[in-house]
Order: structure tokens, then sequence, then C-alpha cells
């Protein structure tokens, strides 16, 4: 399970610092004039087969770090629930309409008393931009454009013109040397290690359970459905202790978004699959041999293979219902063949209690009668 961790942690990692370059972007410099003033900026384009992804920034003081998008679904139901701690400004249209992020809690009473400032963030969200983000020295606003939808020099302009706007209010700056850009992002490591630890340990348990047919516990789709159930019901504790852990960050929302649809997905059912594994691997009670009555038999069908259970009489201790396992197509066919036939298998009682099949079963004649 270490290692699945360690693997998801590396994959935390680099996703992690993929993010932060991606902060980090150049583009080419334009120079430009709007109104008879000179609007230097800088834009970066990147064309996908349906869309292009494009960047408009101009320079501001070092210091000033705020992220700002449209409130969302997900965003309303965190800010209710009091998680993600976004910066209010005490104004309810523009906090019911905007989403804003930021370590520098003077941020919101900037937008709160800067009337230009809020007019040009709705003038710049009106022109299709999803994200105006300020780090490291720079404003820029983020937008998706449909690849038959050129944005003509003249737009980008105008975009730029208003993030000058934007400057010209003044919004707060810290202290440069009080501005780290790997703090930033410093937070996001531990509850995004969690999210693809789980996602990678989930993957690996999955294939396991794919490709290892023994042992195997009996009724193991009931018994993983009953953990992560109870893994899903731990989830909203998990989401709470990661919103106070992230803080203030600029990036929680970024980081609780991907926490709650991936981690929470990937811990509900990793949990079931790993507890599986560690009902085997950590069993130390005897193995036993029962023969048993096959009460009934199934099967699913796959797109390209088919899955054999036999149903058979309770053998462990206090059970009271008919234990379900896989078996090999053979065992299967045989025992349809010879319906009234018991078959001698050997078990275990698992690490937490749900008894294991050691091995594949053989068919075992009943005796004849007198």
């Amino acid at each position: 399970m270490w290692i699945w961790i360690g693997i998801g942690g590396a994959a935390a990692y680099l996703l992690t610092r993929s993010r932060e370059k991606s902060w980090d972007w150049d583009g080419e410099s334009r120079q430009a004039r709007y109104c008879g003033k000179p609007v230097p900026h800088r834009v970066h384009e990147t064309k996908t087969k349906n869309h292009i992804h494009l960047r408009v920034a101009v320079r501001i003081p070092t210091g000033i770090e705020f992220r700002i998008g449209r409130e969302s679904m997900l965003s309303r139901l965190l800010r209710r629930a009091g998680i993600g701690r976004e910066v209010q400004t005490g104004l309810a249209g523009f906090d019911d309409t905007y989403e804003v992020q930021s370590q520098d809690p003077r941020i919101g009473n900037w937008l709160r008393e800067s009337a230009p400032a809020r007019k040009v963030i709705g003038r710049l969200f009106g022109k299709s931009v999803s994200e105006l983000i300020a780090h490291n020295g720079r404003v820029w606003v983020e937008m998706t454009l449909p690849r038959s939808e050129t944005m003509k020099a003249y737009a980008a302009t105008q975009i730029a013109a208003a993030l000058i706007e934007l400057r010209m209010t003044q919004p707060p700056a810290r202290a440069a040397r009080a501005v780290n850009a790997a703090a930033i992002w410093s937070r996001a490591w531990l509850p995004m290690m969690w999210t693809y630890g789980w996602a990678v340990a989930a993957a690996v348990t999955f294939f396991g359970v794919v490709f290892i047919q023994y042992p195997q516990p009996v009724d193991a789709f009931q018994w993983r459905l009953k953990v992560s159930g109870i893994a899903l019901a731990l989830s909203p504790m998990c989401i709470w202790l990661a919103a106070r852990w992230l803080r203030d960050s600029i990036m929680a929302r970024i980081v609780l978004a991907e926490f709650i649809t991936v981690g929470t997905f990937s811990f509900a059912l990793g949990a079931g699959y790993i507890a599986e594994r560690g009902n085997i691997e950590m069993a130390r009670a005897p193995i036993q041999t029962a023969q048993v009555e096959v009460r009934d038999y199934s099967k699913h069908r796959h797109t390209r293979s088919t899955t054999y259970f036999l149903h058979v009489e309770p053998f462990a201790p206090d059970a009271t219902a008919n234990a379900k396992f896989k078996v090999s197509g053979a065992l299967y066919q045989a025992v349809q063949r010879n319906s009234a036939q018991k078959i001698a298998l050997r078990w275990r009682v698992g690490a937490f209690g749900q008894p294991i099949v050691v091995e594949e079963p053989r068919l075992d004649p009943m005796p004849a009668a007198d």
C-alpha cells in the first residue's frame, strides 16, 4: 500500500508542479495603442482541435495575488458550508456572482471600496473571460474560444486596456519578500497526495482483483460495497479537514474541487478493494476444509469474457445466507452437469472477519443413497 501511496504522491507532485508552471507562462509581447494611449501587453495562445485557449496579460506591481472566477454551483455549496473560505466583499450582488480567492484579506476591502475595479471586472467577464488572475507581477485573463472564433488583435488590446484600468485602481500588494510562489502551492501537496494516492491505489487494486482469482473473499462485491459505503460516509470529514488545511490559499477551491470529485470517488472505490486485499494478505487463521452443497450458480457476461459464480450452503461460523464466490468456467460447467454435487473447498477467516476461499474448490461426488 505504501508503494501505491508513494506513486500517488509522485503523481501529485508532478501535477502540482505542472499547475505551478502553468502560471509562469510566457507569450508574445505586443505594443498597441487604445484611445490614444500606449497599451503594452503579452498574448499567449494554445490551440487544440476545436478550441483556442487564450491569455492576455499586463504588468502589475509584484505582491498583488488573487484569483477571480464566476461563482459555480460547487463554489456556492462550499461557501454555504464554510469550506474553502473565499474572500468576501460584503456586497451580496458581487459575492453571489464572482468567486474571489487570495491570501491577502485586503483584496476583499479593495473590491468592496472600489466601484471602478468592480466595473472593470464585470466588463472583462462579459467578454467570455473564465478567470482573472494576478500573480508574480502580472495580471491576466484566461479565455477559451472556439477555433472558428478568432481573437482579433484589437479585441486583445481592449482587454489589455481594461487590465491596465484595473491596475490603476491600485489593488493592495504585499511586500515582495512575502510573496513566495512555492508557498501558494505548498499546502496543496497533502490534499493532492491524498487524492491521487487513492486514485493510484484504487486502480492498482482493481486490476489485482480482476487478474488474481484466488484467494478471494466470499461475497466479495457486497463486502466491498459495505466498506465503500463507510468510506463515503467519512468523506465529508476528509473534505472539511482538507479545507482547514488549505486555509485561505489562492488555490483552495481548485484543489478542493479535485479533492471532492477525484479524491472522494477514489477513496470510496479504493477503500473497498484495499480492505479486500488487506483481509486476504493479513489473514493468520488456520486453513480449514469443508464439503458444502452447491445451492445455485450464476454467470455474468462481459464484453469479452464471462465471470462464473457458485452459491453454496453457509459454511463459516454464524453464517446464515448462502456464500457466493467466483470459480473457473471448467468447474462451473462440471457443477452444471452434476447439479446434486457437493464441492470440497479450503477456506480461512480473513483478517477483517470475512471468510476467504483459498484455492479453486474440487468437485466431490455425493455419497450414493442407500
